[in-house]
């Protein structure tokens, strides 16, 4: 189908007189119809954008000359190829919808096409239609900017670097910090910032001159570079002002450690122009969120500290509250406490039964690392573990962690006890190491444990920092028996799309939700969105930190697979979890069996004691079981433990008023229904509770028998049958 328009036939006239021309006329206008065919195929053979001919099945009818040396492909080479082999993004159905838009006009898109040597070129492509005798096609006039996407990356980069360094400028450090402080708000982490001034600069620069010193801030530059991690980020403001982001730091003393290193990084003698150069650097420290929650007041109280290191005695950088100084020092020795805390066996481990709430039965417990030192006793691990993961002593202590509670889980089956899945934590230095799948290996085969009773917990954000690295060492884990769990899951920023690609086993509700369960509608919607998720991914999900009644009930209610926490059970040392499994020692609260069918149940909440009690006697010999309450916090609770069908509520009650009860739970129990009662209530007020609580009804005070008994009546007729 060569770039022609189509061949334009007579309109008039029978078929004979079409075929009784003149033949020298039809050989002359034939001839003309080439050279036409040949000056055009020349014209577009010379121009210096790609032309692509598409024909109505998405395939290339034509293409010129500068397009095949553009793509590098011969043109019999591309002749009845789809499109989508120069790009993807275009295949046939995208075409036709291209197609269809062209009623309107021309369209212009920006995208890339593949190169026969897999290279990827931007262009911009023009989409017309073209009318043929092979029907009507699209031809695609496709422009390579290349050119203009360097100059754009170039002026991009020109304002977000300082052109004398490389290192970002005020404006991305601005950005990145006020990332970094969402990030760690969050996460409840914390974010460093390190203001940095080279002493006697000015000296420098009268002595060496510009361009001399112009390098020794670019060496200075990669010197910093060198000693931040990955994520952080090093900066150069005006002058000799450096500016550096500690991102997710666990611990405020790292932000000193770092610190000292970049001094040591400045000091280190340098030559320059040929001299040898002596620099040194006075370092301000500012820490989100005890020093500031904004960039700007970050950065001005990183600058105060700074000034005052240009005072200090020895140079040695401050922190922005001079007690931290105090308080970094005491975390240095505890650094090195912790170091001698694995050879000197101080280190322990504790494990918390896991619980199948379905059957009450102990299917699984993790391991959770313990430290007793001679001197300070028990050390929280909330204290030490983000210690011992920011100084690295985390990879031997992990290894450590590992080998004892296999060896531990191993031991229990030896015992003739019963068979537990044995959970273990991984930290993100842990995951980063490229032979963890040989270490966990060797511990198994070491300790004798199946692969099949290991479960590792990891984070979200652990995943995150680099999906493709965590797919492969989750599916080689996975390939030995190793089960996998997503711990904390809900409060990081994982994607669903990349939760598809992990074969994660188990889903680990997080504590921070479980906490206020029966009275947040929000944290109650999160924890049935991931139960739902989990189970639809066919997945299993546990709770954990279960301390009530009520959220064991409430879980179970919906759904949870498992859970753990202090209503079942501390964190126990291995010789009390072997009695527990033994059986000569109960949990704390044991699991019931299966629970009967109960009769319906109606709440009845007033701060007033006459009219409750008015409502059980008016109630007593209704086909139903009546529950009370004093305020909305107790029937909440009272919610959480049973199965409600009616509720009624006054409207007026301390601390939280019915307007507000009612709203809750109509997002906690929606199946419940609610009748609001009051004896003043505003219009205000009987809106709100009818939008925002879903009231079947409202009751006036004071109410007669007959009507609370009938409307009662009523709403246990139109209640919603238990499911399952």
């Amino acid at each position: 189908m060569p770039l022609e328009a189509a061949p334009v036939r007579p309109v008039h006239g029978s078929a004979c007189e079409d075929t009784v021309t003149d033949s020298g006329q039809g050989n002359t206008a034939q001839g003309q119809a080439a050279m036409q065919e040949q000056r055009l195929r020349q014209i577009v053979d010379q121009a210096t954008d790609t032309f692509i001919v598409i024909d109505a099945a998405g395939c290339i009818a034509d293409v010129n000359a500068h397009g095949c040396q553009n793509l590098g492909y011969a043109r019999e080479q591309l002749i009845g190829r789809p499109y989508a082999l120069l790009d993807p993004l275009q295949p046939p159905a995208r075409l036709a919808e291209l197609t269809a838009a062209l009623a309107t006009g021309p369209l212009t898109i920006e995208t890339h096409h593949r190169r026969s040597d897999g290279s990827e070129l931007p262009v911009e492509v023009r989409f017309g239609a073209l009318a043929t005798g092979d029907g009507p096609c699209l031809l695609a006039i496709c422009r390579d900017i290349s050119e203009r996407r360097a100059l754009e990356a170039q002026l991009r980069f020109q304002s977000t670097h300082d052109l004398l360094t490389g290192l970002p400028n005020r404006n991305l450090l601005e950005d990145r910090l006020n990332m970094a402080v969402a990030h760690a708000r969050r996460r409840s982490r914390l974010v460093g910032v390190l203001c940095l001034d080279l002493i006697r600069f000015k000296q420098l620069v009268d002595t060496l001159g510009h361009t001399a010193t112009d390098e020794l801030l670019r060496q200075i530059g990669r010197r910093l570079i060198g000693v931040v991690r990955p994520g952080d980020t090093v900066s150069r403001q005006a002058g000799d002002t450096f500016v550096i982001v500690l991102d997710e730091l666990v611990a405020e003393e790292r932000a000193s450690q770092i610190a000292g290193r970049l001094r040591e990084a400045v000091t280190t003698p340098l030559t320059v122009a040929g001299q040898e150069v002596y620099p040194d650097a006075s370092i301000g420290i500012a820490v989100f969120p005890r020093d500031g929650s904004d960039c700007d007041t970050l950065l001005r109280h990183a600058a105060a500290a700074m000034q005052r290191a240009r005072q200090h005695p020895r140079n040695e950088p401050q922190f922005y509250a001079a007690a931290m100084n105090t308080w970094a020092t005491e975390r240095l020795g505890l650094e090195g406490k912790l170091r001698r805390a694995l050879d000197g066996r101080e280190l322990l481990l504790h494990y918390q039964p896991q619980i199948e709430l379905s059957t009450g039965h102990i299917v699984g417990t993790e391991a959770l690392l313990r430290w007793r030192h001679p001197e300070l006793g028990m050390v929280s691990p909330a204290e030490f573990i983000p210690l011992a993961e920011e100084t690295g002593l985390i990879l031997p202590i992990g290894d450590w962690v590992l080998r004892t509670a296999c060896a531990q889980a191993r031991a229990w089956r030896d015992a003739g006890l019963p068979e537990l899945r044995m959970c273990v934590n991984l930290s993100a230095l842990q995951f980063a190491q490229p032979d963890l799948a040989e270490r966990v290996a060797a511990v198994l085969a070491e300790t004798g444990l199946p692969a099949t009773a290991l479960e590792l917990e990891i984070t979200e954000s652990v995943l995150m920092r680099d999906v493709e690295a965590a797919a492969a060492m989750i599916g080689t884990l996975n390939d030995m028996g190793v089960q996998l769990a997503l711990d904390d899951f809900g409060t990081g920023y994982s994607s669903l799309a990349y939760l598809k690609r992990f074969r994660i086993q188990r889903l680990k509700i997080d504590r921070s939700f479980v906490r206020d369960i029966t009275t947040d509608p929000d944290d109650a919607a999160i924890t049935l969105a991931v139960i739902a998720l989990a189970h639809s991914l066919r997945k299993s999900v546990i709770a954990e930190g279960v301390e009530t009644e009520e959220q064991r009930h409430f879980l179970s209610e919906r759904g949870c697979d498992e859970v753990q926490g202090f209503y079942f059970s501390r964190p126990l040392p291995a010789e009390e979890l072997t009695e527990l499994l033994a059986g000569r020692r109960a949990l704390a609260n044991g699991l019931g069996g299966a629970e009967t069918e109960e009769p319906p149940t109606v709440l009845l909440v007033d701060d007033d004691p006459v009219f409750t009690t008015f409502g059980c006697s008016v109630l007593r010999n209704e086909a139903c079981r009546v529950l009370s309450a004093r305020s909305g916090r107790e029937a909440l609770d009272l919610l959480a433990r049973n199965r409600v069908d009616v509720i009624v509520s006054d409207q007026v009650m301390p601390e939280m008023d019915g307007a507000d009860f009612l709203r809750r739970t109509r997002a906690l129990y929606p199946n419940a229904c609610r009748i609001m009662l009051s004896g003043s209530t505003s219009l205000q007020s009987l809106i709100s509770s009818i939008n925002e609580g879903g009231i079947h009804k409202f009751l006036e005070k004071p109410v007669t028998p007959e009507r609370l008994r009938t409307t009662v009546r009523e709403a246990l007729a139109r209640r919603t049958p238990p499911t399952g």
